[in-house]
């Protein structure tokens, strides 16, 4: 096990800096520069202007030396000054992360709760209606994005209940229940919207535990239907939990992007969204890394807990 976490651990740092050095290549591909952005069709723009807000950006030198300088930067702590708010990007990142937490733990507890207790539910109604009708829904919103079933319920909520969701957002510090209003839908939306497909993680392994030979003894010698679910089959079962609680805080991060811009919620995702559109490099790379990290850890934390979860599993 030992063993197993440092080789792990190790892995982290190659797969982190791959993906920043994929994003970094991919920014620099795309047409437009922040000096495009920052001039447009001004008439003060001169190449002798353009090259005094290149140095002063600091992207006046070639890309492996801007990407180098940027992760020397950030070895020491430092992730650089945004371009466009003219803060330091962990500055921002610190002010918008807790509200896009506040939201993913809501939805993931929403999604976590749901999916297991429906997955077992199917796991011992196998091929029932509801059996049928989660597998179909479960494919539907896999397919269908989050931001567009968003923009679906606000249209029915506005039509229908004539409830349009509040434009201007209140901290919980100032206004706790309109705190809790402004939040409630996107995240009962992002939970319920995962139900369907993660209970189908639990409901097959615990269809693949109830026909192992040690669940086929206990029911033989008597044992409830309950005792078999809950007090054998759980256990063995336990590590899709953990995979869906692995997906779930995976995507608190990254996940919602366009939902906090569909509800005008100034958490992380928009502010990325809002780094993208101005070319802000710095902030897009500091939010970037941080989603990076976040999926890397969350993945070796869903891999160790599959020992601790499951008896038979154990890392050499």
């Amino acid at each position: 096990m030992n063993t197993y976490l440092v080789r792990r651990v190790l892995q982290v740092i190659p797969t982190v800096v791959l993906s920043t050095l994929f994003l970094f290549l991919m920014l620099n591909l795309v047409r437009g520069t922040a000096i495009d952005l920052y001039f447009g069709l001004s008439e003060d723009r001169t190449p002798e202007a353009e090259q005094a807000l290149a140095q002063q950006l600091g992207i006046d030198k070639p890309l492996p030396e801007q990407y180098l300088t940027w992760l020397g930067k950030v070895a020491r702590g430092d992730l650089g000054e945004s371009w466009r708010f003219k803060l330091p990007v962990w500055q921002l990142i610190s002010t918008r992360l807790p509200l896009s937490l506040e939201l993913a733990l809501i939805a993931t507890i929403i999604s976590c709760v749901g999916s297991f207790a429906l997955g077992v539910y199917l796991a011992a109604h196998q091929n029932s209606a509801l059996d049928q009708i989660i597998r179909f829904l479960a494919l539907i919103f896999i397919s269908a994005p989050l931001y567009w079933i968003a923009i679906l319920l606000i249209l029915f909520l506005s039509r229908s209940l004539n409830w349009m969701p509040p434009i201007r957002y209140v901290s919980f510090a100032q206004d706790p229940l309109k705190h809790l209003e402004i939040i409630f839908i996107p995240a009962t939306l992002w939970g319920l919207t995962s139900i369907p497909a993660f209970s189908r993680y639990v409901r097959n392994a615990m269809l693949d535990v109830l026909s192992q030979d040690f669940v086929r003894t206990a029911r033989a010698k008597g044992a409830s239907e309950r005792r078999v679910l809950f007090k054998h089959a759980l256990r063995c079962a336990a590590g899709p939990l953990a995979t869906v609680i692995g997906l779930s805080l995976a995507g608190a991060v990254g996940g919602s992007l366009l939902l906090e811009a569909v509800f005008t919620l100034p958490g992380m995702g928009r502010l990325y969204v809002e780094g993208l559109a101005q070319r802000d490099y710095p902030l897009i790379m500091g939010i970037s890394l941080l989603i990076s990290v976040t999926f890397v850890v969350v993945n070796l934390l869903t891999d160790l807990s599959y020992a601790w979860l499951d008896p038979r599993i154990r890392y050499e």
